[in-house]
């Protein structure tokens, strides 16, 4: 995993995270991605079917002839196969619970598992988390009458 840009959407129950992944395969060999762990108080799972994670939308001028167009995205049906040198862009989804702190990411391929190397990524995420987390401030209610 390269790169990655991720959300999280505090639920009643759970946290929603949903990662967009850069996995490059450097080996001549191909390689396929069988699911993704993270790791922390808890070991939580990627959804390894297809799920709504949310929408694009091009609203096209209308001079150009083009439509606007709306299209769904949804997270990677895995595996993920991936051909030597060569690499893929997923969407990786989440449910975590509300309290989970991650320490580790764990890819697990055919040939065994992996650990997550980058740092910065493991922080990207645990940021992430912690301010989804935060309880939320209602700013309505500070004025006393």
């Amino acid at each position: 995993m390269n790169d990655f840009r991720c959300a999280a959407i505090k639920c009643d129950e759970a946290i929603l995270l949903i990662i967009l992944a850069l996995f490059e395969n450097k080996s001549s060999k191909p390689i396929s991605v069988n699911y993704i762990e993270l790791i922390g108080n808890s070991i939580c799972r990627c959804d390894v079917i297809p799920k709504f994670v949310g929408t694009i939308r091009n609203t096209v001028p209308e001079a150009d002839g083009d439509a606007p167009y709306l299209r769904y995205i949804e997270s990677a049906k895995f595996p993920i196969n991936i051909a030597g040198n060569q690499s893929a862009v997923e969407y990786i989804s989440f449910r975590l619970p509300n309290d989970f702190k991650l320490q580790n990411i764990k890819l697990y391929t055919q040939y065994g598992f992996l650990k997550v190397a980058k740092k910065d990524h493991i922080s990207q995420v645990r940021y992430l988390l912690e301010e989804v987390s935060l309880p939320k401030t209602n700013y309505h209610n500070h004025a006393q009458p």
